[in-house]
């Protein structure tokens, strides 16, 4: 899919279509452990997304091409790439970014036995992934509130609804009371009336 979403970004002229397909080739390279396949995509995707100022995507980049390079066991280049990954994350506030590139860091100073440099990576990477999960959550919980208000407004509207439903059952009823005890009063009036305008009425 990712080699068909590349050709077809490329016929369409959509570069950065083509950053994200060049990504998604390398990082499934890196997977299969194809490293030369994985950079021979990720270093036409970094120089392309550095070009369109595309920086979310070039902090991933940068985080997989330094893995590509840790697994060919070039750390101080790896280390590199992944300082430019965290400066470039910084400076949009690129939290999930800025997890991946310091957990990342931290793995390979503990390979180089540089254990004061991997803890403190490795606190920034906890840091990091701790406001990501804040975020979520206050995601979450603002869906979830927004769910509860539209639901209470629901119920009272149905109330409000119910109600007035009733008010107007009530006046009708009111209404067509006092329509048959109107009617009642002139039929009982009428029949007083004919009761005295009755031959003998009068003198019995």
């Amino acid at each position: 899919h990712a080699a068909t979403a590349l050709r077809v970004s490329r016929e369409a002229s959509f570069e950065l279509f083509e950053v994200y397909a060049l990504n998604t080739l390398g990082e499934a390279h890196l997977k299969l452990g194809r490293i030369a396949d994985a950079l021979a995509n990720l270093s036409p995707a970094l120089t392309l997304s550095e070009q369109l100022d595309a920086k979310p995507v070039t902090a991933q980049i940068l985080c997989n091409v330094a893995q590509a390079y840790r697994e060919l066991g070039h750390l101080g280049h790896a280390l590199e790439l992944l300082d430019r990954g965290i400066a470039v994350a910084k400076s949009i506030d690129g939290k999930p970014e800025l997890v991946k590139l310091h957990l990342l860091a931290s793995e390979i100073y503990e390979q180089q036995d540089d254990f004061a440099a991997a803890l403190r990576h490795y606190k920034q990477h906890n840091t990091q992934q701790a406001a990501v999960v804040g975020e979520k959550s206050s995601q979450q919980l603002l869906i979830l509130q927004v769910a509860h208000d539209t639901e209470t407004a629901r119920a009272q509207a149905e109330a409000v609804a119910v109600l007035e439903e009733r008010r107007r059952l009530a006046r009708d009823l009111h209404d067509s009371v006092n329509q048959s005890l109107y009617g009642l009063t002139l039929l009982a009036h009428s029949a007083r009336e004919a009761a005295a305008l009755r031959p003998g009425r009068s003198s019995a």
